[in-house]
């Protein structure tokens, strides 16, 4: 191979792991994926409500699916997204309406929101018990083309009349523990108290544009012993 040909090898490869090493870093952002509580009467429905505690990037979509833990206590009907959410799917319920699958993109969610609605998800009672309500699965995309691993935090569905001396809240409420709004907005995210005051989220270079750069500089290297 002459040297021309191996300069030009060279700035190939360099120019392929800069673009592969880019919008596939993960964002340690100490966010998560929070789904409420509900108490319901048999035979009746209440909503869960499925939320992103934080988006200093923005997000662009996500795709999650949720699953009650326990059978024989309660069923997934129905789920919906927000009316800003301008591109979605329709919600796939599946495993004898245990599960669903929520899939939405073009959120218009700006870069710092906090407790962000994703999607609203009704349940109806069929037995008396308690039912934890899990994230199984999750891709969540910030706007700058980083994945977002955020942590789980389930919810529940207690049926009335319960199986036992467990607590709850007045039938069809639903409540996370938390008294912030429904909607996104808007927040510096020094002021999150789970969030480490950082502006920026997104994750470091890594080793792909590390390599890239020592190519690039193998490249100057050889074209000016040229």
């Amino acid at each position: 191979m002459t040297r021309t040909q191996t300069v030009a090898a060279l700035a190939l490869l360099a120019g392929l792991l800069l673009v592969g090493g880019t919008g596939t870093a993960t964002a340690d952002d100490g966010a998560q994926l929070t789904v409420t509580n509900a108490t319901v009467e048999d035979n009746e429905t209440s909503t869960l409500r499925l939320a992103l505690s934080r988006a200093p990037a923005g997000l662009s979509g996500y795709e999650v699916t949720l699953e009650l833990s326990e059978g024989g206590v309660a069923e997934i009907t129905n789920a919906s997204y927000p009316d800003a959410f301008r591109l979605s799917t329709d919600p796939a319920i599946a495993g004898d309406s245990q599960r669903v699958t929520l899939e939405a993109a073009v959120t218009d969610t700006p870069p710092g929101a906090t407790n962000v609605t994703l999607a609203t998800v009704e349940v109806t009672g069929t037995g008396g018990g308690t039912t934890a309500v899990r994230v199984t699965d999750a891709q969540v995309d910030a706007d700058n083309g980083s994945r977002v691993a955020p942590a789980y935090s389930p919810g529940s569905v207690a049926v009335e009349p319960l199986s036992n001396d467990g607590g709850g809240t007045a039938s069809g409420d639903e409540t996370d523990g938390e008294d912030a709004p429904a909607d996104s907005s808007p927040a510096d995210p020094a002021d999150d108290p789970g969030g480490d005051g950082s502006t920026t989220e997104a994750a470091g270079p890594g080793f792909g544009v590390v390599v890239a750069f020592a190519a690039l500089l193998a490249v100057a290297l050889l074209a000016r012993r040229r």
